[in-house]
């Protein structure tokens, strides 16, 4: 979740340029490198988007690996500076993520995802979204994502998504008064958390922008909210402040799971 920025450069470039140092660094330990997101699965916003990677290696990662990749994000943020703080990189291995989906509690990953430098940490259930959106993204380098990432059944996905909007009011408490500083958040907040609902009620995995285009009409007491989220999120210089409570709709979504 990002401010606007002019696109110095397209997400094929950077990608290509961290391709093939992640290839020259880790060589042989790359499963897949694969692009996932709104890049490959549609809606990319070049002022806004983040570009959105998962390598996949054949043992789990640790901290050798931070130290190995740490200056191929510096050096592609350097050369690329309108990517820094838009880069979402997971790396995992692939029997980590299939110990997660049997009911391991966490397994080592290592991330980077705006406001958080490259780090190792612990990726539990959770991280099956992003694990899942890559099964259907693009392998950049290496297998394809089904022949390294294990199917996740759509019940596991929908169970999370519940979850995760129980935990939205919580995240989202004392944004209304925030004032401007908070409205990139409060726009990416109602779509995120639409996204979560229209998963965990119907099923449907939609894009940010196909979730506020569906949650107008599912919730019309909150349009004027949903149509400003998506003004605020996809048009450039769209700078008006949220005209109905953040807070308050994202109390709705927690109550919402089985339907409007």
């Amino acid at each position: 979740m990002n401010g606007v920025r002019s696109p110095e450069s397209g997400p094929d470039e950077v990608a290509a340029l961290l391709v093939s140092q992640l290839r020259r660094h880790l060589g042989d330990a790359i499963e897949s490198v694969i692009a996932h997101g709104s890049w490959i699965h549609g809606d990319f916003a070049p002022e806004r988007s983040d570009l959105d990677l998962l390598v996949v290696l054949s043992a789990d990662p640790d901290q050798g690996v931070v130290e190995s990749v740490s200056p191929i994000v510096d050096h592609a943020t350097s050369r690329y500076p309108c990517w820094h703080d838009r880069l979402e990189i997971g790396i995992v291995s692939a029997q980590g993520v299939a110990d997660v989906l049997a009911g391991a509690p966490s397994v080592p990953v290592v991330r980077i995802s705006p406001g958080e430098p490259l780090h190792l940490t612990q990726g539990d259930r959770h991280r099956l979204f992003d694990w899942e959106a890559a099964r259907r993204g693009r392998a950049l380098a290496g297998k394809e994502p089904i022949q390294v990432l294990p199917d996740i059944p759509p019940t596991v996905l929908r169970g999370l998504a519940s979850e995760q909007l129980q935990q939205w009011p919580e995240w989202v408490d004392g944004v209304d008064a925030a004032g401007p500083d908070a409205y990139d958040f409060q726009a990416y907040a109602v779509l995120t958390a639409l996204r979560a609902w229209a998963l965990s009620a119907h099923g449907d995995q939609l894009s940010k922008r196909q979730a506020g285009l569906q949650g107008t009409p599912a919730f019309p007491a909150w349009s004027e909210l949903t149509t400003w989220a998506l003004g605020r999120w996809y048009v450039v210089g769209a700078r008006s402040a949220p005209p109905q409570s953040t807070e308050e709709f994202m109390l709705l979504l927690a109550g919402a799971g089985s339907g409007p």
